[in-house]
């Protein structure tokens, strides 16, 4: 059905209910329970602890990264290799050490009742 112009009028220009005809607030809610509030402290703080987890995981992760910058610095002022050359290094240096000894040494009497 078509409405007529006069409803589609009044429908736009409805004015608002009058006060005593405006929904009122909701009543209060009742007290809640120390079960509820004792609930609501343990998530509360279950919820701070997790984050201060993050926190703390976060700048022991950052402090390692650092201390292990400090050690690479060390290392490369001292002249030691840094990036995993040290097995390798000492690795040649055996094998030099086994080609200056042609052949092995007998064991003296003294090491032998030492």
């Amino acid at each position: 059905m078509r409405q007529s112009s006069y409803c589609r009028m009044a429908a736009i220009n409805r004015r608002p209910a009058p006060a005593a005809a405006r929904p009122t607030r909701p009543p209060l809610q009742p007290m809640r329970s120390l079960a509820d509030l004792a609930q609501r402290g343990v998530v509360t703080a279950l919820f701070g602890l997790s984050v201060y987890g993050l926190y703390v995981a976060y700048d022991v992760h950052t402090l390692i990264l650092k201390r292990g910058q400090e050690v690479i610095t060390r290392r490369e002022a001292v002249g030691l290799p840094t990036d995993g050359k040290k097995k390798k290094l000492e690795y040649e240096i055996a094998q030099q050490a086994q080609l200056a000894t042609p052949t092995p040494i007998p064991p003296t009497a003294s090491s032998e009742s030492g």
